[in-house]
């Protein structure tokens, strides 16, 4: 398997072939490039060819769509592997339409597991050309491990449609490229029978799976977690944004849990807004929440909703691989504290975190994720926001359950 990759330090050469070399710039060169890998010796040897002659686009041995950056086979095998078993993937999602949705994610689940080592491998190769910052050291259960961040890209050009906003970056470097192949790798592995991140975000072509746009959001972090081994792998991804609650909520299913613009709302006098948390189902219950006669005002959630501060909208949180591989090689510990951390900064930064429950059962996710003591300990909440239009109005109802209204919020 392949790890991560560096360029090692050039080791300096010893005894006469030193002196040879210290006397010789030429020398020199030639005997560092010697230690670099093939790859990077070959790529200094050709620079000064590369300065004379322009760059060709769509000359590399790869899809027309992308741009060259120089030969790399490994790159190029890569980049069409994760696009080859995405698109296979997403193809067979489209074709069962005769079957239950459960049904078709469980099989694009299925054949991603099959195909998972493959993937591996290729963003393993991809991540070196995106991951530019020193990776970061974490901890879970006296297990080590790394975390690297991706930012969205401003757009040049915000006029043209999604999918030429995408095919433009995609063809603009060998760095465009390696972030829109890991896009659609992160989709594969990330999806479940519970949520299938393989379609396109807003039908644009070719799909590159749910979180492709983020790539052109300069709002957006990708957090990558990856164990620290010889041959590391990847856990989990994290994506969050910073932007003002009203904003964060625009960008969710159904814009939201409410219908009308929440800054807006708190323009007017006498508008009231509370938290209706769920709980715990006891045995044989459905759900179980609190009792709206027993919901009362929330200044601080009024404050928040009525304000521009930018808030953390924590838009995907998912593992990017298969649950026997997660069972097998302990994965799970990593992944619970990916989310811990992401509470845990956004507290000490004074922020609010907002994000939607998503998921054909919101309730037992919320039970079995995020209403778990140790995730609770920040001031995590997961319920309905509720409004009313003065203190003697009731509550308004939620949203319908096809608009997932399930939300969780830690204010500051």
């Amino acid at each position: 398997m392949l790890g991560l990759r560096a360029v090692p330090t050039p080791l300096r050469c010893i005894g006469k072939r030193h002196r040879e070399a210290e006397n010789d710039p030429v020398c020199f060169k030639r005997v560092n490039d010697a230690y670099r890998p093939a790859k990077r010796a070959k790529k200094v040897a050709s620079a000064s060819a590369q300065k004379k002659q322009p760059r060709v686009a769509n000359s590399r041995n790869v899809d027309p769509e992308f741009a060259n950056d120089g030969d790399d086979p490994e790159f190029d095998n890569a980049v069409k592997t994760v696009l080859r078993i995405h698109s296979e993937i997403l193809a067979e999602l489209y074709k069962h339409v005769r079957l239950r949705e459960l049904d078709r994610r469980r099989s694009a689940e299925s054949k991603m597991t099959k195909q998972y080592d493959q993937l591996w491998d290729s963003v393993m190769v991809l991540l070196p050309w995106v991951l530019n910052e020193r990776m970061m050291k974490r901890r879970a259960n006296l297990r080590s491990y790394n975390v690297g961040q991706l930012y969205g890209l401003k757009p040049s050009n915000a006029k043209k449609s999604l999918a030429q906003l995408l095919q433009h970056a995609r063809g603009e470097s060998k760095q465009g490229c390696a972030r829109d192949a890991l896009s659609a790798a992160f989709s594969t592995l990330a999806s479940r029978s519970e949520m299938c991140w393989l379609e396109a975000y807003d039908r644009e072509k070719p799909s590159r799976g749910w979180f492709a746009p983020s790539l052109l959001d300069p709002t957006a972090v990708f957090r990558v977690s990856l164990t620290s081994e010889l041959q590391p792998r990847p856990v989990s991804l994290i994506i969050t944004h910073q932007l003002p609650i009203s904003a964060a909520f625009s960008t969710m299913d159904a814009r939201g849990p409410f219908y009308d613009c929440t800054y807006n709302m708190c323009q007017k006098r006498g508008y009231e807004f509370a938290m209706q948390d769920i709980i715990k189902a006891p045995p044989g219950a459905q759900e179980s929440r609190l009792d709206p006669a027993s919901l009362v005002p929330e200044p601080k959630l009024r404050k928040l909703l009525g304000t521009k501060t930018p808030v953390l909208l924590l838009s995907v949180y998912a593992a990017l691989a298969p649950r026997e591989h997660v069972r097998k090689h302990r994965l799970g510990d990593i992944i619970k504290a990916e989310l811990l951390e992401c509470l845990r900064e956004a507290k000490k930064r004074g922020q609010a975190v907002v994000f939607q429950v998503g998921g054909d059962e919101p309730h037992v996710l919320a039970e079995k994720v995020y209403l778990q003591p140790h995730v609770k300990q920040f001031g995590l909440r997961i319920g309905y926001l509720r409004c009313r239009s003065s203190s003697w109005a009731s509550w308004e109802r939620e949203k319908p359950w096809k608009d997932r209204p399930l939300i969780g919020l830690q204010l500051p």
